[in-house]
């Protein structure tokens, strides 16, 4: 066999794999040397990290920056299931890695569905996942809880194209704890069945899944995680008795005169702009004492 065919049956058989096997080497070696430059952000990055350790310590996805769980901001429970290998290799830099392997996982499946229609072209098609350019935009910003969808939505849709719907079931359940809004594309495979394949009872189980996901996650278990919900819950929807948790942060002007202050709370009516009185505080709340101190130069 010339020398040529050979090269091209190694390109065929071994192409895809080594590609993969790059994109995770020269990901994982950009955001950890994106992390070792401080380029990396408290509020994901160290809070997922702290989460998802806390997994197996203090409670499940739970951090204390914001001291609530993460399922506050989006339901993505999967992300737990790293906490066992950040217990193996206790190093955030990890999950640049786990990251990295979910989008090399999910690219060889969508290569191997490809493979099936145009052998020749699919370690092409391959090359082009690696290189998006949109992709590089979430995978080399931060972890981002909807790159642990990548490899089970790319399942999904291997198991579609061989028409093993159980298969395809799996992998979008499993994508669904990523995030909520996988529900949005759980909803469009359903409606493809439906029009395409005139799969009425997969095509519009799926369309309830996705629709009915997105709205229980949305409505109900977001923001039982995150009772203040970010500040978009007003006094009007709180109830008597009721614990809501919520998170300010307050800069101190630097040319605050050094002393003794309090830190008060007032509650105001929105329309009329006047201070409702507390019960027992009268118009304001003293939470705390500061003390303001004049730092070394």
């Amino acid at each position: 066999m010339p020398l040529r065919n050979r090269l091209h049956q190694k390109w065929l058989a071994y192409g895809a794999y080594l590609m993969a096997l790059a994109y995770v080497v020269v990901a994982t070696a950009l955001m950890a040397a994106k992390h070792n430059s401080f380029e990396t952000r408290v509020y994901d990055f160290a809070r997922f990290t702290q989460a998802i350790w806390n997994t197996l310590e203090n409670g499940f996805l739970f951090e204390t920056i914001l001291y609530r769980s993460i399922l506050g901001d989006h339901f993505s429970a999967i992300v737990a299931l790293a906490a066992p290998l950040l217990r193996l290799v206790p190093d955030e830099r990890l999950l640049f890695l786990i990251q990295a392997l979910n989008v090399a996982v999910a690219g060889l499946l969508l290569y191997a569905m490809f493979r099936r229609l145009r052998p020749s072209l699919a370690p092409w098609f391959l090359l082009a996942f690696f290189l998006n350019p949109a992709l590089h935009e979430v995978t080399l910003f931060e972890v981002r809880r909807i790159v642990f969808a990548l490899p089970f939505l790319a399942l999904a849709l291997y198991a579609l194209s061989q028409k093993r719907r159980w298969l395809m079931l799996v992998g979008l359940l499993l994508a669904l704890l990523a995030k909520e809004n996988v529900g949005f594309f759980v909803f469009m495979i359903g409606l493809y069945l439906l029009i395409f394949e005139r799969d009425r009872k997969w095509g519009a189980g799926l369309m309830g899944l996705g629709l009915s996901w997105l709205v229980v996650i949305s409505v109900w278990v977001i923001p039982y995680n995150n009772p203040s919900a970010g500040g978009l819950r007003p006094t009007s929807a709180w109830r008597p008795g009721e614990r809501l948790r919520d998170v300010y942060y307050l800069t101190v002007p630097p040319d605050t005169a050094p002393g003794a202050y309090s830190l008060d709370v007032v509650v105001y009516d929105t329309h009329t702009q006047e201070v409702v009185p507390f019960q027992a505080a009268g118009e304001a709340l003293t939470i705390a004492p500061v003390l303001v101190q004049r730092g070394s130069d």
